[in-house]
């Protein structure tokens, strides 16, 4: 009898596991649907709060030691050092430029207090939405995955990295 190869028993493992499943067709076993949802709550309100330039309610659901990675590869640890990054970006970027609107996003739960969400979201730029090549004001899109713990029976966000989402060179 022969045997199947380490890499086809390794691809039958991760095709049957958990995280092969879309967040959105399979419920998510870890957390209840209300734990669920206070997941999407935080984030939410974060991206709400930064979109209306209130610094204070942006970072309100953060960790004392959230790390926040920039798609510019700019980091910032701790609440109290992004509370003054955020003001002086806020200070310098017009309201308009700042606009975050978010498409689909994704929830996978680790374990019963840990859970990471992906968004795809889109950096709009002007005060009018106005449609161009299928994005609001030719905005940039990015993926923003947020790392998400439960903590005195809340969720808090730990973590926030943006990755910038590039378009595919046009073909010669």
């Amino acid at each position: 009898m022969r045997k199947a190869p380490p890499v086809l028993v390794l691809l039958a493992v991760l095709l049957a596991s958990p995280f092969s499943r879309n967040a959105h067709a399979q419920p998510n076993p870890a957390i209840s649907i209300e734990e669920d949802k206070a997941c999407y709550r935080v984030v939410s309100n974060h991206l709400d709060a930064w979109n209306r330039g209130d610094v204070e309610a942006a970072v309100k659901d953060f960790t004392e030691n959230v790390m926040v990675i920039e798609a510019s590869g700019f980091a910032t640890a701790y609440r109290d050092l992004y509370v003054k990054r955020l003001a002086e970006l806020f200070k310098s970027t017009p309201k308009a430029t700042r606009r975050r609107d978010v498409g689909s996003s994704h929830l996978r739960a680790v374990g019963s207090g840990a859970a990471v969400l992906t968004a795809v979201h889109e950096m709009t730029a002007g005060a009018e939405p106005q449609e161009k090549d299928g994005r609001q004001n030719g905005g940039t899109r990015f993926y923003l995955t947020y790392v998400l713990e439960k903590k005195g029976g809340r969720w808090w966000i730990a973590s926030v990295h943006e990755t910038e989402i590039k378009e595919p060179a046009a073909a010669k």
